[in-house]
């Protein structure tokens, strides 16, 4: 079962997932050959469908009556292994999270505890540990040893966006499956289909940057009014007086959620500013495509040292972030350096 279950569906077919056409005919050639590798590396960025592929390839490796759809293998949603996943109560499908900000060496003793026995029921049992960079290193080294003596019946999936936090000696004995960002015309036509306007998803899909997850996180956010906020703050900060700017840094860091979220759009929009700036025909290339009068506008206005500034500013919020500082802090030191770069830039264009 799986370890964390969640709301999405643990059944899935490779044609469900939006996207990595390549990596799902891979992995179904592999599994229909039965040389399916005993573990595999999926890395990319997060919320671009890692998670929903290794689903699909777990369900696949299963199914007793596999059919083909445009001459990729695909689990038939019919036999008892399916129903299985269908109903999240397949006993040979194992998922592994962390548990509070890491993965636990209890968690992957248990997994391995597992792996002494034959599958309870399927042809094989498959362990997907996500964000496998979280392990610890007690418990990465306790997963080093099951894949160094690994059981023909067990297969490991390990989903990661930073790879190079992993152990070398982990990543050698895995096959690397790299994960490439959707294309934005998939999810912008994901977005249509799902009932987004075509003006809103066309540009939502820039934003999202590759990442489904993403996208459809912000068709439920107010996306378009922190992106005014923040285009707002960072575009008036050399000319807004300090009573302003900590009035903006209370509603950028009102919470988690929300400092994140315009930290992402800030990062955005500098670089779209910078493109502009760079070249004037850039503007096929930018996110905020709908923008791209005022980001040139921006600038034109700004030094290529203020822009990179307010770059450095938004990378250190993240890190500060990462480290517990509270989003208003986080907010109120991005928008004071903000500031100082606009101002200076403002004052030096004079």
């Amino acid at each position: 079962m799986a370890a964390d279950a969640d709301r999405e569906p643990l059944f899935r077919r490779f044609q469900d997932v939006v996207g990595h056409e390549a990596v799902s005919a891979a992995l179904s050639r592999a599994v229909a050959a039965g040389r399916a590798h005993h573990a595999c590396l999926f890395s990319g960025p997060d919320g671009i469908g890692k998670r929903q592929i290794a689903r699909a390839y777990a369900t696949l490796l299963n199914c007793s009556d596999r059919v083909s759809r445009d001459e990729i293998a695909e689990a038939c949603g019919r036999c008892h292994s399916c129903v299985l996943m269908r109903a999240g109560q397949h006993p040979d499908y194992v998922e592994v999270s962390p548990d509070g900000r890491f993965i636990k060496i209890d968690q992957i003793r248990s997994v391995q505890a597992l792996t002494r026995f034959k599958p309870y029921e399927a042809a094989a049992r498959v362990v997907v540990i996500d964000h496998a960079d979280m392990m610890r290193v007690e418990g990465a080294n306790a997963l080093l040893k099951t894949l160094e003596e690994p059981s023909g019946n067990t297969h490991f999936v390990l989903l990661t966006s930073r790879p190079h936090l992993l152990l070398q000696t982990i990543r050698s004995r895995c096959q690397p499956i790299r994960f490439a960002p959707v294309a934005a015309g998939a999810i912008e036509k994901l977005l249509t289909q799902s009932g987004v306007a075509s003006a809103d998803a066309s540009v939502i899909s820039r934003i999202a940057q590759g990442s489904v997850a993403r996208a459809l996180t912000l068709t439920d956010a107010d996306i378009f009014d922190l992106r005014e906020l923040v285009l707002g703050a960072l575009t008036g900060a050399g000319r807004a007086p300090l009573t302003e700017i900590m009035s903006m840094a209370v509603e950028l860091g009102a919470d988690r959620a929300t400092i994140e979220a315009s930290l992402d759009v800030a990062s955005l929009l500098i670089r779209d500013a910078l493109l502009q700036k760079a070249s004037s025909t850039a503007a096929d290339r930018l996110a905020n495509v709908d923008l791209a009068d005022r980001l040139a506008a921006w600038a034109a206005s700004s030094s290529y040292d203020a822009l990179f500034r307010v770059r450095d500013a938004v990378e250190k919020g993240r890190r500060r972030l990462a480290s517990n500082v509270s989003p208003r802090v986080v907010a109120e030191s991005m928008l004071l350096s903000a500031h100082r770069a606009m101002d200076e830039s403002t004052t030096a264009a004079a």
